[in-house]
């Protein structure tokens, strides 16, 4: 009993250093005309989640790359992964993701990209909704809404996120 104790609380400590935030970077693709607004800003995302070594999920919608920047930005860093959707919510896709793979597992997830009134916005609730998470902060600097009010847009995102 007493070894399984110590154990325990040996695994305990391990998924706390783990469980860091996750960075998820949603459709900054060149088709959509928000996304290169946000480029340098999603750029300065990664080399933070790269510096506290999290993982990134770059979240593409269909089968158009993320901007060049972006992969660059993540050129020798290993716990990075592309995840692709065909829906505006993201959120299904990201979780199988983060299940697959123990690298993406945390308990924090860090949004940003475009569209903060549809694509971030959906996502980012389903994975409130699925209440798997303990927190989902939004990049607001480094999330960007085609019909150029992205300030709006990521006010009511916030709100809806309380």
């Amino acid at each position: 009993m007493r070894s399984w104790r110590r154990r325990r609380k040996w695994f305990k400590g391990k998924a706390k250093e783990k469980m860091a935030t996750v960075l998820c970077v949603i459709d900054v693709q060149e088709k959509f005309s928000a996304a290169k607004f946000v480029v340098p800003e999603v750029v300065h995302q990664i080399n933070l989640a790269r510096k506290r070594k999290a993982g990134v999920l770059i979240v593409e919608y269909g089968n158009d790359p993320s901007y060049e920047e972006v992969y660059n930005a993540l050129k020798g860093y290993k716990d990075w992964m592309v995840v692709k959707k065909d829906d505006d919510d993201g959120s299904m896709e990201i979780m199988h993701a983060m299940d697959k793979n123990p690298i993406y597992r945390g308990h924090k997830v860090r949004v940003c990209g475009v569209n903060a009134c549809a694509c971030v916005q959906a996502t980012a609730i389903g994975l409130h909704d699925s209440g798997l998470f303990s927190k989902i902060e939004i990049a607001e600097a480094a999330t960007n809404c085609t019909h150029g009010n992205s300030d709006n847009c990521v006010a009511g995102l916030l709100e809806k996120l309380k």
